[in-house]
C-alpha cells in the first residue's frame, strides 16, 4: 500500500508537471520570429490577453549572422478561436524584473483563424537597457534646460539691479525725478491743448 501510495503521488506530480508543459491537453503550435528575444527560454510562459495559454516550445537559433531568432509557441487547442491569423506575439516581463515571457494580441474580430505552425507577427521587445538610455537621454535634455532658464534668471536678475541703480536708459527714466516732471508738464500742455482745440472746434 505504501509503495502504491508512493507511485500515485508521483504519477500525479508527473502529471501536474506535464500539465504545467502542456503536454497532456491538446495543443496547437505558431511561430514567430524577433530580432533578439531578450533572456527568454524554453519553457517559459505564452499569455493571450493575461490567459495562461501556453508555453515556448522551442527557440531556432538564426540561421546566419543577424538573423531572426524563431520561436515555436505550444498553446491550448481550447484557445485556437482567439488567435488569429493577424495575431501579434510580443516578449514581455513577469513585472519590473521578472521572468520573460510572450504575450499575445489575437488581433481583429472576424479574421480567419491560424492553422499549425503558422507565422504570426511579432513586436520588437523593449530592453531594460533601452529605457535606460532613454531616461539618461531625457535627464540630459531637463539638465540643460534647467541650466538654460537659471542663465536666463540670473541675466533677468542683472538687469533688474542694473534698472535698480539707475543704470540705461530705462534705469534713468525711472530714478531721475526731474524726467518724471518733464513727463508730467508734457501730459498736462497735451490735455491743455486738446481742449483748447475741442473748444476751437
Amino acid at each position: 500500500f505504501f509503495a502504491i501510495a508512493v507511485l500515485a503521488l508521483g504519477s500525479f506530480g508527473l502529471y501536474q508537471v506535464a500539465g504545467r508543459q502542456w503536454r497532456v491537453q491538446p495543443t496547437f503550435q505558431v511561430r514567430a520570429r524577433f530580432e533578439t528575444i531578450g533572456g527568454l527560454e524554453t519553457g517559459h510562459r505564452v499569455r493571450l490577453q493575461g490567459i495562461d495559454a501556453g508555453v515556448v516550445e522551442k527557440i531556432i537559433p538564426p540561421h546566419e549572422p543577424g538573423g531572426p531568432v524563431e520561436l515555436v509557441l505550444r498553446i491550448d487547442e481550447r484557445l485556437r478561436g482567439l488567435v488569429c491569423v493577424d495575431a501579434v506575439a510580443r516578449i514581455v516581463s513577469e513585472g519590473l524584473v521578472g521572468a520573460k515571457l510572450v504575450e499575445l494580441t489575437p488581433g481583429r474580430a472576424g479574421s480567419p483563424r491560424v492553422a499549425d505552425l503558422d507565422m504570426i507577427a511579432s513586436e520588437k521587445p523593449v530592453e531594460m537597457t533601452e529605457l535606460m538610455q532613454k531616461a539618461a537621454a531625457s535627464l540630459a535634455r531637463l539638465d540643460a534646460a534647467t541650466e538654460a532658464a537659471e542663465k536666463g534668471l540670473g541675466e533677468i536678475n542683472a538687469i533688474t539691479a542694473s534698472i535698480h541703480r539707475g543704470e540705461g536708459s530705462l534705469g534713468k527714466l525711472i530714478r531721475d525725478d526731474t524726467l518724471h516732471q518733464n513727463l508730467t508738464e508734457l501730459s498736462q500742455r497735451s490735455e491743455r491743448t486738446r481742449t483748447a482745440l475741442e473748444d476751437n472746434l
